[in-house]
């Protein structure tokens, strides 16, 4: 917490140092400088100086107030600081591949009358040399000639009786793009011959004024999307599905994470639209606490009303190993939940056998996981017309035990679809966009087939119902999942 604290604290210095060269020419603005500072300084102890002076694992509104302003103050932050590199990365790379080819001015350029164009020079060395290098003044009756891109401007002499006036002094130099040609909209013309300067003004000032939409964002998913929960229905064709489980509704939840919960109200919100859909066999995936049983009683109400014709099975997380994994045994045998570590449990339906396979936690820098204790009772793969379902937490496991199992369908949690991220198609089993899952696992979320020894099998990444670091949720909404067998 206090590694983190540190690096969201040189995110705010960063962001803060750019506002402030953006603020200083605006006096309004500037009045913002002092209070971000504080804020600055401040934040970082909040959330340690909490948790070190309070159970905070326990909830409630002290907490959901403490971490949600913590979030609402970094998170879009964060968001703001990587635009802001990747504009200085840019414009550091231009300058490095423009600096061997700029043009540097020297006394011949000066005695032949140019004025300096050397690149990179400021603004005011332009102007300094558009005003020392005129040309002479015009004579009766001649336009004011302007060179290169400048403007040249026409004057109508005055009449006095019936002499024109003599029109003499130097002629205006007006540095503008070349004017659109007559019948275009006044707003275009303006738009065309606008200052660099004040081009470059215009786009800063709409880039900070979009940097309010992170804050938007951000406030959604801290106080909306993070508890809109959402019921995804998924078929899942099976080779050689018995007839007894054609039409079996297994219903998943998984990475309830009862620390990430700020009461109990969420987690009996999800159970209740989970029971609502009559599922036939409930399983909980992994990670039922954050770093501590004692968290436990935020969701043990909810899991207490857990019910279905073939049981409610669950088993552990990486999480749930961060924690005391014997205190979350105990606190979930409270609940119908019959937890499966390295083991299975054969459900059957008239005659026809189902094979509950439960891995503990093997993944992400662990490695839990006893498959030979696990199948062990069991036939090989392939010699029994059985269906097998497996429960592994870490997807990534799924490539050594299916083909060591032969499990027709295997069901996931721990990548919570990224928390933040993008989806179209959302329709389909497995939505097609990008989350910040992607750049660790292959799989993310969703429907995932692949060949088998015996049979095409299936994987199913559940995005998960709480969520790990801040209380957060953009594009990813918190799932339960319902899938129908289908005989292949």
């Amino acid at each position: 917490m206090l590694a983190m604290s540190a690096l969201m604290g040189l995110v705010d210095l960063y962001v803060l140092r750019r506002w402030k060269k953006y603020a200083a020419v605006r006096p309004l603005l500037r009045r913002t400088v002092l209070p971000l500072t504080v804020l600055m300084w401040a934040m970082p102890f909040v959330l340690p100086i909490y948790a070190a002076t309070s159970r905070w694992w326990d909830g409630g509104i002290a907490r959901g107030v403490v971490v949600g302003l913590w979030a609402f103050h970094y998170a879009p932050r964060t968001i703001i600081a990587v635009w802001l590199a990747a504009m200085d990365a840019t414009r550091g790379f231009v300058w490095v591949v423009s600096k061997p080819f700029a043009k540097r001015a020297g006394p011949s350029d000066i005695a032949s009358g140019q004025p300096e164009t050397m690149l990179g020079r400021p603004e005011t060395a332009h102007r300094q040399a558009e005003t020392d290098y005129r040309q002479p003044e015009i004579v009766q009756g001649q336009p004011e000639a302007v060179f290169g891109h400048a403007e040249t401007t026409y004057r109508q002499p005055e009449v006095v009786g019936s002499q024109p006036e003599v029109v003499r002094g130097q002629p205006e130099t007006i540095h503008r793009q070349p004017e659109t040609g007559r019948g275009q909209p006044e707003i275009v013309r303006r738009l065309v011959t606008i200052e660099p300067t004040s081009r470059r003004d215009f786009l800063r000032t709409a880039g900070w004024a979009m940097a309010s939409v992170p804050f938007l964002a951000v406030g959604t998913g801290l106080f909306k999307t993070v508890y809109d929960f959402e019921v995804r229905r998924v078929r899942v064709p099976v080779a050689g599905l018995p007839r007894a489980f054609s039409g079996l509704r297994i219903a998943q939840v998984s990475d309830l994470h009862a620390g990430s919960f700020f009461s109990t109200a969420p987690s009996d919100e999800a159970i209740r639209m989970l029971l609502a859909e009559r599922p036939d066999l409930i399983v909980v995936t992994g990670d039922f606490v954050n770093h501590d049983a004692a968290e436990l009683p935020l969701v043990l109400p909810a899991l207490q009303r857990l019910r279905a014709d073939l049981g409610v099975f669950g088993i552990l997380g990486n999480h749930d190993h961060y924690a005391d994994v014997p205190d979350v045994l105990r606190g979930v045998a409270e609940t119908p939940v019959r937890m499966l570590v390295n083991a299975h449990q054969t459900l059957r339906v008239n005659g026809e056998a189902l094979h509950l396979l439960g891995t503990d936690n093997t993944g992400f820098g662990q490695r839990h996981a006893d498959l030979p204790r696990m199948l062990d009772g069991l036939t090989a793969p392939g010699e029994a017309d059985d269906l097998r379902v497996l429960l592994t937490h870490d997807p990534t496991f799924w490539d050594e035990a299916r083909a060591a199992t032969g499990a027709h369908l295997t069901l996931s949690g721990h990548t919570h679809g990224g928390q933040i991220g993008w989806e179209w198609a959302q329709a389909s089993a497995t939505p097609r966009g990008v989350n910040l899952a992607d750049l660790r696992y292959d799989r993310t979320a969703g429907l995932y087939t692949e060949a088998g020894a015996h049979a095409p099998q299936h994987l199913y990444i559940n995005r998960g119902l709480g969520t790990t670091g801040p209380p957060l949720r953009l594009g990813v909404r918190p799932e339960i999942t319902v899938l129908e067998l289908a005989a292949a």
